[in-house]
C-alpha cells in the first residue's frame, strides 16, 4: 500500500485533504486501511510515512509453507497504527462514507461493510474491525471475528473476491448520489508490465509446449503457481473495463507500473519499500495534471 499512500499524500499536498474531495472511499486489504484513514480524516502523509518507515513491523513473511502452517499474529505495530489513525470509531460515524469488502470464511460469503448500512442498522461494528477483516490475508494473518448483520463470522481478506473494489464502490455511490454526477478515481497498489503472458517466459513456454510433453507439464505448473495472481489481475482488469464502458471519462485508474516483478505481499525490506514509494511519486508526477483536472472538471 505504500505506493498508493504516496500518490494520495501527494494529491493532498497539492490540493486539499482527501476527506474533503471524496464523498465515498473504498478499499480492500491494505487499501481498506488507507480508505479508513481517509474516512477518519487522517493526514495521509503521516499514513505514508508509517508504511514507508515502519512497514517491516506490520507483516513477517516466513515463506509460503511456514505461513500456511503457522499464520502469524497481528503485530503490535499494526495495532498501534490502527489505534493512532482509526481509534475506536464506529463504522456508522465516519465521514466521508466508506466501503470495505471481506469474505466470511466458513460461509464462503462475500460481505461488504458500508457506513451507509451501518447507519441504517445502527450497527456497533468498529471501523478497525472492518479493516482487520479485509486485511486478514490467508497464510499471513489469522481470520478476524466480527459481527455484521446480526451474525458473527470469521472474516478473511476481501481481495479473494474484490481485489479491485471500484465496481462495488460505483454501485454504492449510485445509492448515495441522489442524482449527482458520479466520478471515480481508482488507485491501485501496483502491477508489473512483465506479468502478462505475452512476451514473457510463459509465452516462450507456450510456443514449446506442443513439442515436448515434459515442457507442457512445466508450463502448466508455472501457470498453476501464478494462478492467484492471474485471477486477481484478471478480475481487476474486468472491473476497470466495466467502469470505463459505464462512466467513460468520469472514471480514472492510476496503477503504478513496476519494471520487474511486483514485490511480495510482505514487502518488508527497506529497498522494496523505498522502490514502491518512489514509484508512487513517479506515478503521481506523470498523471498529476490529469488527476487534478479530473477531480475539478469545472476549474
Amino acid at each position: 500500500g505504500v505506493s498508493a499512500a504516496r500518490i494520495l499524500s501527494e494529491l493532498e499536498e497539492e490540493s486539499s485533504p482527501c476527506h474533503e474531495q471524496f464523498d465515498l472511499v473504498a478499499g480492500t486489504s491494505t487499501g481498506g486501511f488507507i480508505a479508513a484513514a481517509v474516512a477518519t480524516q487522517s493526514d495521509l502523509s503521516a499514513v505514508h510515512d508509517t508504511y514507508r518507515f515502519y512497514g517491516d513491523a506490520f507483516l513477517k513473511d516466513r515463506g509460503m509453507t511456514l505461513n500456511a502452517l503457522y499464520p502469524v499474529e497481528r503485530s503490535a505495530a499494526f495495532d498501534t497504527s490502527l489505534t493512532a489513525y482509526i481509534g475506536e470509531r464506529k463504522l456508522r460515524d465516519v465521514a466521508p462514507d466508506i466501503l470495505i469488502p471481506a469474505l466470511a470464511l466458513k460461509e464462503a460469503k462475500a460481505t461488504v461493510f458500508t457506513s451507509r448500512k451501518a447507519k441504517a442498522d445502527t450497527s456497533d461494528l468498529l471501523l478497525k474491525d472492518a479493516v482487520l477483516a479485509t486485511s486478514a490475508a490467508p497464510m499471513y494473518l489469522p481470520p478476524h471475528e466480527a459481527e455484521w448483520g446480526g451474525e458473527t463470522s470469521e472474516y478473511v481478506d476481501g481481495g479473494l473476491f474484490a481485489n479491485n473494489p471500484a465496481l462495488l464502490a460505483y454501485l454504492e455511490a449510485k445509492r448515495l448520489a441522489d442524482g449527482r454526477e458520479i466520478r471515480i478515481l481508482s488507485v491501485g497498489t501496483g502491477r508489473s508490465g512483465a506479468q502478462s503472458l505475452k512476451d514473457s517466459v510463459w509465452d516462450k513456454m507456450y510456443n514449446l509446449r506442443r513439442r515436448s510433453d515434459p515442457t507442457t507439464r512445466l508450463y502448466n505448473a508455472m501457470i498453476f503457481s501464478n494462478l492467484p495472481h492471474l485471477l486477481m489481475e484478471g478480475g481487476s482488469s474486468a472491473v476497470n473495463q466495466t467502469l470505463e464502458d459505464e462512466l467513460g471519462p468520469r472514471f480514472m485508474r492510476l496503477e503504478p507500473q513496476f519494471d520487474g516483478d511486483v514485490p511480495p505481499l510482505a514487502a518488508t525490506s527497506e529497498k522494496e519499500r523505498g522502490s514502491m514509494t518512489e514509484l508512487g511519486f513517479q506515478t503521481w508526477q506523470t498523471h498529476r495534471t490529469s488527476v487534478l483536472s479530473f477531480l475539478n472538471p469545472r476549474a
